[in-house]
């Protein structure tokens, strides 16, 4: 499994963040959140670097509940 880790800011945040989508015909341009079309299915978005070490293990732990229950 590969997460994205992301270190986010307060000041200029990843969830304030917008991206161009698309252009219409008339070249209006539609802007969505930049974490809704997020290229990555796994990611976490870190505002606190002390909280680096229980925000992996939260991770670990599950990633190893979804395994045991794809088993089952």
């Amino acid at each position: 499994m590969v997460a994205f880790l992301v270190i986010d800011s307060s000041q200029e945040s990843i969830f304030d963040s917008a991206a161009a989508a698309s252009f219409d015909k008339e070249g209006l341009c539609t802007v969505t959140k930049y974490l809704d079309s997020f290229p990555f299915p796994f990611y976490l978005v870190l505002q606190n670097m002390a909280a680096l070490p229980s925000t992996l293990a939260d991770l670990i732990r599950q990633w190893f509940e979804l395994m045991r229950s794809t088993r089952d």
